[in-house]
């Protein structure tokens, strides 16, 4: 069990890689400040090798792992933003844009989130009550701002 452990363990650092890849270098560099070293190391080792080999692009990052990153997205907003929002944001102020933004796959979203501020979204997403569509375009629309007064992540994507 515990070789499969670690194999997991891998993969997941790997998805994340990936995904963080596709953020600008300096966003790359806040969110993995926010890792502990054990965690931080192993990453800034896989991004350098994904950037090496030109794989830090949408499309094959979306056919290395096997998922839409469209599919991925709710109220237009990419988990490359989501992920930029969670250096930003409070864990409760992420928790309501994650339900804001109705994402397939919000628990795959929050697992390449860092351990504590994870918790916290966790706790926030199991508490949080479901938003009527006023509250939900709100929400959408302040995460929105916040992200056009950062215009590299806008050139990046």
């Amino acid at each position: 069990m515990a070789d499969r452990d670690i194999d997991m363990k891998e993969y997941g650092e790997r998805k994340a890689a990936f995904l963080i890849s596709l953020l600008s270098p300096d966003d790359q560099d806040r969110f993995i400040a926010t890792l502990a070293e054990s965690y931080s190391d192993p990453l800034r080792s896989a991004i350098s090798y994904i950037r090496r080999r030109g794989w830090n692009r949408r499309e094959v990052v979306e056919a290395t792992l096997g998922l839409q990153l469209d599919a991925m997205r709710g109220g237009d907003l990419r988990v490359e933003e989501l992920l930029f929002l969670s250096q930003h944001l409070d864990s409760t102020a992420l928790s309501r844009v994650v339900v804001a933004s109705n994402l397939a796959a919000p628990h795959f979203f929050v697992s390449l989130l860092p351990d504590g501020y994870r918790q916290g979204v966790q706790a926030g997403l199991a508490q949080m009550p479901v938003m009527n569509s006023q509250v939900r375009n709100a929400t959408l629309a302040a995460a929105r701002r916040l992200l056009d007064e950062v215009p590299e992540l806008v050139k990046h994507a």
